[in-house]
């Protein structure tokens, strides 16, 4: 994730050197913020949701999966590698 940025304050996603715009709906851009604050920190589903939707949310983990797939649908090129790596245990 070496190439990937994030701007909170003009909702922006740069990859590559190239802006990612239009594509992210909010909850998938600030999923990435978590993601980015700690690249090579090993999430679990259960984080994430607190860090994206809150610790009061009623969200299932689940939810996570949907956003990360979306995720990587936009940010991925074409080479086969994602950007986001699943951990067998259920983290990202």
């Amino acid at each position: 994730m070496d190439d990937l940025y994030h701007n909170y304050t003009m909702i922006n996603v740069i990859h590559s050197m190239q802006y990612v715009t239009g594509v992210l709906q909010s909850t998938a851009f600030f999923l990435l913020g978590v993601l980015l604050e700690r690249p090579t920190r090993v999430y679990s589903r259960k984080e994430l949701l607190d860090g994206v939707w809150g610790h009061d949310s009623y969200v299932q983990e689940r939810t996570v999966d949907v956003h990360i797939g979306r995720l990587r649908k936009e940010l991925d090129g074409n080479d086969g590698q994602s950007l986001i790596r699943t951990l067998g245990g259920g983290g990202y």
